[in-house]
């Protein structure tokens, strides 16, 4: 279920019928590197970030998606978490021309850092700015915040992940329960496994009474007849 969860907020993200592949806008190696004042900060879109690579080898958390250095003392800088990955949020502008994605940092930063991903007919470069409580904001025009139909493709694929995680718990669970709490043997171990072997067979029959209602089912059943005519 862990797995499915993960699935269900992978990318390219869908909003109303629209796919916005914001992924695309990541680098394949490094990150972005903007700066605001007297502090650097390092993201790359919808990416974890390697740490160790910006020099915050004193950073602790792990799944970040976003951090920045500022300076420490004499020739010395810190590290700060601006971005988790766990609490990516998602969700259209309400102008509905892009969309925007929403991180925290955790207990170490009170603060939010937002992408604000605009549609564009040409692509545009970042703008980071921070307020006065040092919420973040990075400002994006893009072609890929525009949106392109599909969104029922994506709704296809996660309706088969869906069944994929049910038919592997269906047999994971039922299968022990019929081998070891039933006493099962051979293919009787596959749960109702009578019904599976006559699921052709009544799939055959209801494609037949759809144009004739009067037919008589040949699945492996038995019907089922009333007391009064016995």
């Amino acid at each position: 279920m862990i797995a499915l969860s993960l699935f269900l907020l992978a990318y390219p993200l869908s909003f109303k019928g629209k796919v916005y592949n914001i992924e695309s806008l990541a680098k394949e190696e490094g990150t972005f590197s903007l700066t605001v004042e007297d502090e650097e900060v390092f993201f790359n879109p919808l990416k974890v970030i390697n740490l160790t690579a910006i020099g915050c080898t004193d950073a602790q958390e792990a799944n970040v998606t976003v951090a920045s250095k500022a300076p420490f003392g004499e020739g010395d800088f810190y590290c700060f978490v601006l971005g988790l990955k766990s609490s990516e949020t998602p969700k259209l502008l309400e102008e509905g021309n892009g969309l925007s994605i929403e991180y925290n940092g955790g207990a170490s930063n009170p603060g939010k850092f937002t992408f604000l991903f605009q549609c564009a007919k040409e692509e545009g470069t970042p703008a980071l700015t921070r307020d006065k409580e040092y919420n973040y904001f990075v400002n994006w025009s893009t072609k890929a915040a525009c949106g392109k139909g599909g969104g029922s493709d994506v709704f296809g694929i996660v309706f088969f992940i869906i069944l994929l995680v049910a038919a592997t718990l269906y047999f994971a669970i039922g299968i022990p329960i019929c081998a070891c709490g039933m006493k099962k043997r051979g293919k009787e171990i596959i749960p109702f496994i009578h019904f599976w072997i006559a699921l052709p067979g009544l799939f055959k029959d209801g494609v037949k009474c759809m144009f004739s209602p009067c037919c008589k089912s040949k699945s492996g059943y038995d019907e089922v007849i009333a007391k009064d005519n016995i």
